[in-house]
């Protein structure tokens, strides 16, 4: 295969390529059997494909010496107004990155991509060759997909952990936090004067009548940070 066609594999959406079209939900199984022939049409050999957890697959990928592995999961939060790519992606990080050589103690994280993510952004994660910005705008995505719809047994009103990626540099953003609140039939994230701490901006969001004690974390983790008599659950 020429590297011209590569190329135009690895720009590509990666679903497009896989759905050939067809319009119909594809079972995130089957889209993670045709991302592994993706990535060997790519260059990337897949050398070890296995369920690692019920509903959870493991891909071993080697590009020469380079080796590194891959998860992917069903989505934990059903289809919802915004686009999302099928099948959440799981990677380990070290540094608030991918990283392809992560510590043996560091857990899986797993996230939300857009619809129109790539082969080489996949095979990035993989490798952990992405940048900064581009993995907290993709963390930021996910965030805002994971919230994007009422959560039974949750409570009315949480703060959202985001991360400020405007810098052109390959360096770490500023966390920052909006609030999110739910009915039973809408959600709404509302902007709050920045700022990197957790009670700053609960008090901030007193001021709008609500009262925030749990947190997302960028990583997907919900974090109770003040104490409560009992949540006000929806």
């Amino acid at each position: 295969m020429t590297q011209d066609v590569t190329r135009n594999l690895c720009a590509r959406p990666a679903l497009e390529i896989i759905s050939k079209g067809r319009t119909e939900i594809i079972a995130w199984n089957q889209v993670v059997q045709g991302l592994k022939v993706l990535f060997n049409f790519t260059g990337i050999d897949v050398t070890e494909w296995k369920e690692a957890e019920p509903d959870m697959l493991e891909l071993r990928l080697e590009r020469g010496n380079q080796s590194s592995i891959i998860w992917f999961k069903p989505l934990a939060r059903g289809v919802t107004d915004m686009p999302v790519f099928p099948v959440m992606v799981g990677a380990k990080f070290m540094a608030c990155k991918p990283s392809a050589t992560p510590h043996d103690d560091c857990e899986i994280t797993y996230f939300y991509l857009p619809w129109d993510c790539t082969a080489q952004d996949l095979i990035d994660i993989a490798f952990g060759e992405v940048t900064y910005p581009w993995i907290e705008t993709v963390q930021n995505f996910s965030a805002a997909y994971a919230m994007s719809a009422p959560i039974e047994r949750f409570p009315r009103c949480a703060l959202v952990m985001l991360m400020d990626s405007s810098t052109k540099d390959d360096q770490r953003g500023s966390v920052y936090f909006k609030l999110w609140h739910q009915t039973e039939n809408s959600v709404e994230l509302l902007e709050l004067e920045h700022t990197n701490s957790p009670f700053s901006a609960a008090e901030q969001a007193k001021q709008l009548g609500y009262s925030p004690t749990v947190y997302r974390c960028h990583s997907g983790c919900i974090v109770p940070f003040l104490p409560t008599s009992g949540f006000d659950f929806l």
